[in-house]
């Protein structure tokens, strides 16, 4: 049983190097995306205590992983999409691109 176990342990990790080997290229606005919404959970859920004096709220919680979840997934099916027609610098230009609008609509005006 521990060597199945080892097996898996070796076959999964293989598979997530690959993806990251994969997705190198935009690592950068993977990572910028992923700092995006931490500080959207984490300044979300500090309004939320301040303002409204509400404690955790988990379906706000599983609001902002899904939306993030769905950012990640379109960066990637677009990364995809262009590294398989071979247009892979257009592709890394587009995922550029939408890092930077969300990065601008996620951000509030300051009135």
């Amino acid at each position: 049983m521990n060597k199945e176990m080892g097996n898996y342990r070796t076959l999964i990790s293989g598979l997530i190097a690959s993806v990251l080997g994969f997705l190198e290229p935009i690592v950068g606005d993977v990572f910028a995306l992923l700092t995006i919404f931490v500080l959207n959970f984490a300044f979300g859920l500090l309004a939320d205590r301040i303002v409204n004096g509400k404690d955790f709220d988990f379906k706000k919680a599983w609001r902002c992983i899904v939306e993030a979840t769905i950012f990640f997934l379109i960066v990637t099916c677009i990364y995809l999409v262009g590294k398989l027609k071979d247009q892979g610098e257009a592709a890394v230009q587009c995922v550029s691109s939408v890092s930077y609008v969300v990065t601008y609509t996620s951000i509030p005006p300051i009135s």
